[in-house]
């Protein structure tokens, strides 16, 4: 059993901060840098050499550099979620009111259908940290043109007052920074996610997992890092 780290950090600020953390402009069509992306993203790992692998990864995570990612998860793939977590003060939401203070502060977005990505009936609450949501808009739409097919959200946000009974203690839904994925049903899908779910967690701004029980991709966003390698890529295209 792996010990709790949160402990009870997870209370919401008295007052919440009036301005919340600049993140980029959501509601623009990103194109950052977007040949130099599909093309890596389309490659995968069968495909993309070594060298082009860790020109994705940050400098900083040299941790990736040796880890050999993987879909199965792990306990250490759960401590990696939570020290994220942690390391970036995410709090964890006990409930909606929570959530709507948090909202309001600017620390979580509110998601919707889209062209390239579309809300399962599951989903409780249609929120997220904004690095998430952005990921969700930049690789939904290369989902889209190579696979023909929008990615299926199945779950986002989760209050810890609506967590299923067989969650993880150490859950990090609770916290907007996760998002579960619907298995695709076309083998050619499936792979095209999988390949480019590996090569992301391998650079290290994400940790994904295949869970068979109910059947879905975990998919959790390392926040700052993800918003760095975005800026990157933007200040390589000027």
């Amino acid at each position: 059993m792996i010990e709790n780290p949160f402990g009870n950090n997870n209370k919401a600020p008295k007052v919440p901060p009036a301005t919340p953390p600049e993140e980029p402009n959501l509601e623009e069509n990103i194109e950052i840098s977007r040949r130099e992306f599909l093309h890596k993203m389309g490659a995968g790992l069968a495909g993309a050499s070594v060298a082009s692998i860790e020109s994705l990864i940050l400098p900083e995570d040299a941790e990736a550099k040796t880890r050999e990612p993987s879909l199965k998860g792990s306990r250490a793939s759960i401590r990696r979620m939570v020290k994220e977590a942690v390391r970036n003060k995410f709090d964890k939401m006990r409930d909606s009111y929570m959530v709507s203070r948090y909202v309001k502060a600017g620390y979580l977005v509110h998601l919707s259908n889209a062209e390239s990505f579309i809300l399962d009936g599951e989903v409780s609450f249609p929120y997220a940290r904004p690095a998430t949501k952005l990921w969700l808009q930049r690789f939904s739409r290369q989902f889209l043109n190579a696979c023909g097919e929008k990615l299926v959200v199945t779950s986002l946000l989760r209050t810890l007052d609506k967590q299923p009974k067989n969650a993880s203690p150490n859950s990090v839904h609770p916290t907007g920074m996760a998002l579960d994925l619907k298995v695709p049903e076309s083998a050619k899908s499936r792979q095209y996610l999988e390949r480019n779910l590996l090569l992301m967690e391998k650079a290290g701004f994400l940790e994904a997992t295949r869970e068979h029980h109910p059947p879905h991709y975990h998919v959790a966003v390392f926040s700052d890092k993800y918003l760095k390698y975005v800026k990157a890529q933007k200040k390589g295209k000027k």
